[in-house]
């Protein structure tokens, strides 16, 4: 397994930003403490939505520069928005798509009945 692919990856903060936005648009606020443990695994599986979409639509050659990218031992935020953005053309339309599917699903998970949830 490779180490360093967990190192390398990317921290995108508008992701915070947008979870946020979500919750506080289901009048869900969130303690510190509270964002500390639940936004890491939204995050995770939004992170995954995304890469589980977008890798697949490289070149070969955008595959070759993305192994070299998590290669890096230090890969900044600004190398990879560039990155994805020379690699597919309609990059933010696309984010755009997921991300607005990924808050309808989350949408309904905050809006499903306490009891059903157990």
């Amino acid at each position: 397994m490779n180490t360093k692919f967990s190192s390398t990856m990317p921290t995108f903060d508008f992701l915070n930003d947008y979870l946020n936005n979500i919750l506080e648009s289901h009048k869900i606020f969130l303690t510190a403490k509270q964002k500390a443990e639940y936004l890491p695994p939204l995050r995770a599986q939004l992170e995954q939505r995304l890469g589980a979409a977008f890798i697949p639509l490289l070149s070969k050659e955008g595959h070759a520069l993305f192994g070299q990218m998590l290669e890096k031992t230090e890969t900044t935020e600004e190398e990879w928005k560039k990155f994805w953005h020379e690699q597919l053309p309609d990059f933010e339309a696309q984010t755009e798509s997921l991300l607005d599917a990924f808050a309808i699903e989350v949408a309904e998970v905050l809006a499903a009945p306490k009891n059903a949830m157990s």
